[in-house]
């Protein structure tokens, strides 16, 4: 739980901490960490509403973004999803996988944006800025549930083209430590696509050394 003036669950953060320990229990096989994931999915799977949807039950402020409680996240709904098929996989239970299908529903309405026709996904549904690792997480969701959703997969490839038309304005304007991250996404992209075409788009910007 997160003080926001009074302690309360942040369904963002329990999703990061839930796939932050699954990733530990796949390095070391160790059962706890797969415990600890698995009580992350539990929360999720309990706490998701008829509309797909983690609620926030808190006010948030960052910069010039402000949120009343009761607002939703799309990064939220891209790491709960990337959680939820991972304990699907492990467990076969089915109340994962239909938490995950049914977290689906908020990216195709309200929390998909459209910035010059191309489909936005970030943390806060504000447009006021948009952030690249973002929504690269919530690209990772897709991806993850595609398996068991066509729908899914066809909002996966329209975010790629997202990428091929927004990459260099976010890579104008990031600075070293996020500019690490981007990195590491786009290299996990590029191996779940296993095609040169993104590579090449980012060596015409000489972003990163993809090799």
């Amino acid at each position: 739980m997160v003080n926001y003036n009074g302690y309360k669950y942040n369904p963002l953060l329990i999703a990061e901490w839930g796939l932050q320990n699954y990733s530990y229990y796949k390095r070391s096989q160790n059962g706890e960490y797969l415990k600890r994931a698995k009580n992350a999915a539990e929360f999720l799977a309990n706490n998701i509403n008829d509309n797909g949807l983690w609620v926030n039950d808190f006010d948030y402020k960052e910069s010039n973004i402000s949120m009343k409680r009761g607002w939703a996240s799309s990064l939220t709904q891209g790491l709960g999803i990337s959680l939820l098929v991972r304990m699907y996989n492990e467990t076969q239970d089915e109340k994962y996988l239909n938490a995950a299908k049914l977290a689906l529903a908020p990216l195709r309405g309200e929390l998909k944006e459209s910035l010059n026709g191309f489909p936005m996904f970030d943390m806060f549904n504000t447009r006021t800025k948009y952030t690249f690792s973002s929504f690269m997480f919530v690209l990772f969701g897709l991806y993850d549930i595609s398996e068991y959703d066509d729908s899914a997969k066809e909002m996966f490839y329209e975010g790629v083209e997202t990428l091929r038309y927004l990459m260099p304005k976010f890579y104008g304007t990031t600075d070293k430590f996020y500019k690490s991250i981007h990195d590491a996404q786009i290299r996990a992209l590029c191996s779940i696509l296993d095609v040169d075409s993104i590579d090449e788009y980012l060596d015409d910007f000489e972003v990163i050394d993809i090799e």
